[in-house]
C-alpha cells in the first residue's frame, strides 16, 4: 500500500492556535487500539458513489444520483478497496451497512427522498469494486449509525472485537454516527481519512478533526494497514500523534 502524506487533514481547516485550545483541554490522546478488529464499510453504495458514467463531479451527478459525493467518493474507493483486501489477507473480519429503502427518518430531512426511494434496486446495492464476500456481513439501516437497530453490534461483541476501523460516507454523517456508537460501546475507533469521504471537504476536514479530539483516532491508510499486520502477528500497536506543532502540522516528531 502506498505511503500517504503524513498532513493532518484538517490542517488547511484548522489552524495550529484553535487546534492547541483543544489540546491544551486534554483532546486528541492517542487511544490504544486493541488486537481483535474489524473493518467496517459504511454506505458505500451507488447511491453515494454514483455509477461512474457521465458527469462523476459535484453537481453535475447530483441530476442522476441525489446522495452522490462526486469525485471524493471515486478517490476513496481504491483506497476502501485495498483496506478491505488487505484485512481479507491477514484474517480481520470485514462488516458493511447500507441504507433502507424506504430511507426511514430521512425523509423529514431530505427533500429528494421520494427519488431516492423511487430509484432501482441497485442504486442502494454496495458498489462492485467493494463487494462482499460469501459470510461477510451486511446490515441494512434506517438510521445514521450502522450500529443502531442492526444486528452489527452483537456480532462484533460475538467475535470479541474491541476496535473497528471505520471506513466509507459521508465522514460527517453516518461514518461520524457510527464512530460516537462505537464509542458509547466501549470499542477504539479508527478512521483512516483517505478511506472516508463527504461531498465537500470543510465539512470532511471539520468531522475529522472533532471525531480525532473526542472520539477515535484519525489515521491514514499506511498506517490502517500497519496496524492490521500487527494485529495478525500478535503485537502491540500504538497510533502515531498529530501535532499543531510540526513542521507541517503532520505526525508528532
Amino acid at each position: 500500500m502506498t505511503t500517504s502524506t503524513r498532513r493532518a487533514p484538517w490542517a488547511d481547516v484548522i489552524g495550529p492556535a484553535e487546534w492547541r485550545l483543544h489540546t491544551a483541554a486534554g483532546y486528541g490522546r492517542r487511544a490504544e487500539p486493541g488486537r481483535r478488529p474489524a473493518l467496517l464499510v459504511v454506505d458505500v453504495t451507488y447511491e453515494f458513489t454514483g455509477d461512474g458514467t457521465g458527469d462523476t463531479s459535484l453537481p453535475g451527478v447530483l441530476d442522476r444520483f441525489p446522495n452522490a459525493c462526486g469525485d471524493a467518493a471515486r478517490d476513496a474507493l481504491p483506497r476502501i478497496r485495498a483496506l478491505i483486501e488487505h484485512a481479507r489477507g491477514v484474517g480481520i473480519p470485514v462488516c458493511y451497512s447500507k441504507m433502507t429503502d424506504d430511507r426511514g427518518p430521512w425523509s423529514q430531512k431530505n427533500r429528494r427522498a421520494p427519488e431516492l426511494v423511487a430509484a432501482p434496486a441497485w442504486v442502494s446495492g454496495i458498489h462492485a469494486d467493494l463487494a462482499p464476500r460469501d459470510g461477510e456481513l451486511v446490515v441494512t439501516k434506517a438510521s445514521a449509525s450502522a450500529l443502531s437497530g442492526t444486528p452489527l453490534l452483537d456480532e462484533l461483541r460475538r467475535h470479541e472485537v474491541d476496535t473497528v476501523i471505520v471506513t466509507g460516507c459521508a465522514t460527517g454523517g453516518c461514518v461520524r454516527a457510527t464512530v460516537l456508537d462505537a464509542f458509547g460501546a466501549g470499542l477504539t475507533a479508527l478512521v483512516p481519512h483517505e478511506a472516508v469521504f463527504d461531498r465537500t471537504p470543510v465539512p470532511h476536514a471539520v468531522s475529522l478533526f472533532d471525531l480525532d479530539m473526542r472520539y477515535a483516532n484519525v489515521i491514514d491508510c499506511a498506517e490502517a494497514a500497519g496496524y492490521l499486520d500487527a494485529c495478525a502477528a500478535g503485537e502491540r500497536f500504538a497510533c502515531a500523534e498529530w501535532s499543531p506543532d510540526s513542521p507541517d502540522h503532520g505526525w508528532a516528531p
